[in-house]
């Protein structure tokens, strides 16, 4: 798969995705929400760690100095949740 847009960034996901063996629709997903919500890392994870113990699409985005997550199990889930939690966030201070 090659993903639109040549810069670095780019390629070390495809890299990433690739060699971690994310399902095929992952890393568009991924791309799609990112760029539909802008200031949130999206990534997936194939789960079994304490902190992400379910295989599925996770985001997070920090405002001031907190750490905002987000967990869906597939992308349009995630986009749901993150549809909301926008809604929900405070304001970055600046």
């Amino acid at each position: 798969m090659v993903i639109p847009g040549g810069d670095r960034r780019h390629r070390n996901r495809q890299l990433i995705a690739e060699r971690a063996g994310w399902p095929d629709d992952a890393l568009p997903g991924c791309l799609e929400l990112e760029a539909e919500f802008p200031g949130w890392v999206v990534y997936w994870s194939r789960g079994g760690l304490p902190h992400a113990p379910e295989p599925g699409f996770r985001a997070f985005t920090t405002v001031g100095w907190r750490k905002f997550d987000a967990y869906g199990e597939t992308a349009q889930a995630l986009r749901e949740r993150l549809a909301a939690a926008v809604k929900d966030l405070p304001r970055s201070p600046r």
